[in-house]
């Protein structure tokens, strides 16, 4: 997906309608900042965003994603590598979240270990710990 693409698209269709940033945002609240990211292809908007926007337009939510208008050929393909994309970005995450879950998993059980051993070693008799300093 080209941000740029889409930014120039959705400047577009906001042109063609003769708002301007401030008034766009006023209709769908958000700030003519937020708009002009969007226009800019700084950010995509989000999914409820692009709703919205499509709606307005009178255009699919696959061709702002595509950043312009697609006979119905290209609706199909756009459509099936967006999803693809999409299941490609969760997957990727839920392997994110599941190292990072390993990670933490693994940090607390040393860390209760180290616990255990220091609080047996606290606990020894004093020969012991005697005992220990030598070696």
């Amino acid at each position: 997906m080209d941000m740029q693409k889409v930014g120039a698209f959705l400047a577009e269709l906001r042109k063609e309608r003769n708002l301007t940033q401030d008034e766009l945002g006023e209709q769908i609240g958000v700030t003519n900042k937020t708009v002009s990211r969007w226009e800019n292809g700084n950010y995509l908007p989000p999914a409820e965003m692009l709703q919205i926007l499509s709606e307005l337009y009178g255009v699919s939510i696959n061709e702002l994603l595509a950043g312009g208008r697609l006979d119905e050929k290209h609706y199909k393909e756009r459509a099936e590598e967006y999803i693809v994309t999409d299941l490609m970005k969760k997957r990727n995450e839920a392997i994110k979240r599941l190292t990072v879950s390993c990670i933490v998993a693994a940090i607390t059980i040393l860390a209760g270990l180290s616990i255990v051993l220091l609080s047996a070693l606290l606990s020894a008799p004093v020969w012991l710990k005697i005992g220990c300093k030598r070696f």
